[in-house]
């Protein structure tokens, strides 16, 4: 299982709002999942991936990095997480 890290008031917000209502932590269970990834085109200076598959019937997605802490073990940083909209659910297929 990967390890996984994120903006603890950022998810709280996530949770708040009513077109997302799931914080970060139910990201991770994107990684349980048949699934798609993707590389983005996103200028953060950081590799910039998204993890998209069906989470309690929705298509949700999760941008995310990957990081390396100080002792070499690697990390994924969720940044976002919502539901798909139609034309990115084509997109990728889901």
């Amino acid at each position: 299982m990967p390890q996984f890290e994120w903006d603890e008031p950022k998810s709280v917000r996530n949770k708040s709002d009513p077109e997302r209502l799931m914080g970060f932590n139910e990201a991770a269970k994107l990684w349980d999942v048949d699934g798609v990834e993707a590389k983005l085109n996103v200028n953060s200076g950081e590799q910039v991936y998204l993890r998209a598959g069906e989470i309690n019937g929705r298509v949700w997605g999760a941008m995310y990095v990957i990081r390396t802490r100080g002792d070499g073990s690697r990390v994924i940083r969720i940044l976002s997480f919502r539901r798909l909209n139609e034309r990115e659910r084509s997109k990728y297929g889901l």
